[in-house]
């Protein structure tokens, strides 16, 4: 085995481990209000329309409409 691993270029832990068949990570935690796709619109639709040069996002998450929007 050991030179079946060696010529593979395979720890032995690399070969042995059992791998998720046909099933995806999934995300943890509640689902989200609103899809990635969708915040990064709303994010860069906030840092193009502010009154500021340079916004942090600190100062643009901290805006009174934005949490109503998510």
């Amino acid at each position: 085995m050991n030179r079946i691993l060696a010529v593979a270029d395979l720890t032995s832990a690399a070969y042995y481990r059992k791998r998720p068949v046909g099933k995806e990570k999934a995300r943890r935690g509640p689902k989200p209000k609103i899809s990635d796709e969708d915040l990064l619109v709303e994010i860069r639709t906030e840092i193009l329309t502010s009154t500021f040069m340079d916004e942090g996002y600190k100062k643009i998450w901290r805006k009174p409409n934005w949490n109503n929007r998510i």
